[in-house]
């Protein structure tokens, strides 16, 4: 897999450089009406705008991979401060708020992201990509609770 290479490969450079790697992992909210209202095309095209914004939100140097069904990785390397992959978890937040445009339609998708950090959190590829695996279900649990609370007041 071409991503594990990438993640390898920036871990390894890392470690001489003493810098930190971080990676993110997406899962989409509310992708699957898309496929069921509009059809797969549709969900295809939501997919490749996604890809997109979430390119326009990295540098060139950083990696966007589709991981398959609707769930994409973000791989920063070289920072060796926090602060940067903060910003950057900021601006991929922002990719999802505003709506997508199909067939002239606005269509809203979100997106549950987890990180993890390299020397932080694990030591190798696998280790961060499960990581952050981890954390992108923790933040999608926290989103589903948040969810069940509104519809409880609303009651």
């Amino acid at each position: 897999m071409r991503l594990i290479d990438k993640l390898q490969g920036a871990i390894g450079a890392a470690r001489q450089r003493d810098e930190t790697v971080t990676v993110f992992y997406l899962d989409l909210d509310g992708f699957k009406p898309v496929n069921d209202e509009f059809g797969h095309d549709a969900g295809d095209q939501i997919l490749s705008m996604v890809g997109e914004r979430l390119t326009s939100r990295t540098r060139a140097t950083d990696v966007v991979a589709r991981l398959g069904g609707d769930e994409f990785v973000v791989l920063i390397d070289g920072h060796p401060e926090a602060d940067a992959a903060d910003a950057l978890a900021e601006r991929l937040h922002e990719a999802f708020s505003s709506p997508f445009t199909l067939d002239g339609r606005p269509v809203t998708v979100g997106a549950s992201i987890g990180r993890a950090v390299f020397p932080t959190d694990a030591q190798d590829a696998e280790g961060l990509l499960r990581i952050a695996d981890e954390a992108m279900f923790e933040a999608k649990r926290a989103v589903k609770a948040r969810a069940g609370l509104r519809a409880v007041r609303a009651c």
